[in-house]
């Protein structure tokens, strides 16, 4: 599978780092959320990502499952996922 990292900043709000494990099958296995940057913050599940396919996380449109802060995070995170994907595939000699 893949992991891939996501982070959306926020001026006056609370930031927000999403952490997802992606199957190869492009499914969301486990998602990680931390919102706010003190010591205090740890990470907790985001139980509405798991089970999600990459594709529905890439549609800016999809609103409603998180709040808008961790789909910027999550947008971010399927892009560094498919990174590294590619990045796989052509070490693999697969292009």
């Amino acid at each position: 599978g893949y992991v891939g990292v996501g982070n959306a900043k926020s001026r006056f709000g609370k930031g927000v780092i999403l952490i997802l494990v992606v199957g190869r099958d492009g499914v969301v296995k486990r998602a990680l959320k931390m919102r706010g940057r003190t010591v205090f913050a740890r990470f907790e599940e985001a139980k509405a990502l798991v089970g999600l396919e990459v594709e529905e996380l890439r549609d800016e449109g999809r609103e409603g499952l998180e709040d808008p802060a961790t789909m910027v995070a999550a947008r971010r995170a399927v892009e560094q996922v498919d990174r590294i994907k590619a990045e796989k595939e052509v070490g693999a000699g697969v292009v």
